[in-house]
Parts: C-alpha cells; structure tokens; sequence
C-alpha cells in the first residue's frame, strides 16, 4: 500500500482459512466482503491515484485524506477489519509513533475486529543489508511498460530507499522518475512488543509457506 495507508472494512469475514486473503497486482487486496470498504492515506496525490486505480479495477471503495497514527480525526465509525499492506507502516520511523499507530488502529477495530498489515522480511533484510530490492518490478501501462528498480542504503535498522521508475512508451525516449523515502526495518519481535503494549487480545504472525502471500502478515485482534 501507500505511505501510512489503511483500509477499513465493516461487515469483514474472516477465519484461519488462509485461503481467504487472495491479494492482485501491487496495490489492490482483494477479500470477502459485503460492503463499505474505505481507503486512506496522508497524502492527497496518492489518494488520487487510488480513486484512479480503483475505477480501473472496477470497485467500489470511498477514500479520505487521514494520518494512520490519528484516524479518529476522519472517522467516527468503527470497522470490523483494518488492512495495511506493503511495509506502509515502517515509514513511522521510531516506536513512539509506531505506538501510536497501533494505538488509532485498535480504537477504530470492533470487538472482536483484526489488524492485518504485511511487511517485507526485516529480520532478514536487516542480516543481509542489500544494496537492491528483488525481483525488478515490471508492469505494463496503457501505451507501453515500467520498470522499477529500488536501492537501499543502510543504516543500522534504518534503511533509505532510492526509486526509480522507468516508463518506456513506443516510439518515444524513455522517462525516468526518482523518489526517496526513509523506513524503519522493524523486526517481528519488536513489532509484537510494541503490539503488547495495547489490550489486543492476540497478536501473531503469519509467513509466506502457510498464507502463499509473499510477504510475512501481522495479525492483532482485538
């Protein structure tokens, strides 16, 4: 997902059935749902690009501008599944506003309602400190493909992150987009700690071999 991106869902079903979560392309999650699905993001122009998307694979899910660490300010409401996917949350750089994250997140779950988020393998990642993210992202766009190459320059566990984009269109000179942003490689351990800290009623993780995602999953339920 995008930077300190959530989804709210009411009317969620959910079970140990990993089978469940079946998730497309890079952005979108698609789960069992009835209705009212909401996206968020601190940024506006992401959330543009969100509505965009989201016409394009034809569904239905409204959006609103909200910082994860304060979704109180933008909703009322209360929602049966919180959804974060893609390591949006390591862009909380410290565990004080990790902390308060998890603490906006569990105020807006039901009773009985989960956290869901997945983030690349930092126990990993922090052991072997790569220069480049793998595999090279590709996709096609509608006149042509992009590439995107990501380059990661370390710092004990944090870890800032070098984007290119690269749009190849026909018969045109290829564009090449840059951007850098700064995470925190939070291990599994310290991300349940932290979860601790707040009366979840159960926090876990879930990997790859069992959930056929390709990325461990955090789960807290309340």
């Amino acid at each position: 997902m995008w930077q300190g991106c959530t989804i709210g869902v009411r009317n969620f079903v959910y079970g140990t059935d990993t089978s469940l979560f079946q998730f497309k392309s890079e952005k979108i999650c698609t789960i069992r749902t009835r209705n009212l699905v909401y996206g968020t993001d601190i940024s506006s122009g992401e959330i543009e690009v969100a509505k965009t998307e989201t016409l394009r694979h034809n569904l239905h899910i409204t959006y609103k501008v909200a910082d994860c660490r304060n979704l109180e300010n933008a909703f009322t409401r209360k929602f049966d599944a919180i959804i974060s996917i893609d390591s949006a949350l390591t862009h909380l750089l410290d565990e004080e506003n990790m902390y308060c994250a998890l603490h906006s997140i569990y105020e807006r779950l039901e009773y009985g309602g989960i956290f869901i988020a997945s983030f690349r393998d930092y126990d990993k990642m922090i052991e072997e400190k790569p220069a480049w993210a793998y595999p090279t992202r590709y996709r096609k766009t509608e006149n042509g493909y992009a590439i995107i190459l990501r380059h990661f320059d370390w710092n004990v566990d944090k870890c800032t992150s070098s984007q290119f984009y690269i749009e190849v269109e026909d018969q045109k000179e290829p564009k090449l987009f840059y951007s850098t942003y700064k995470q925190w490689a939070i291990t599994r351990e310290k991300l349940l700690s932290i979860s601790e800290k707040l009366p979840f009623s159960n926090s876990f993780w879930l990997f790859p071999d069992k959930t056929r995602f390709y990325q461990p999953i955090f789960c807290a339920l309340k």
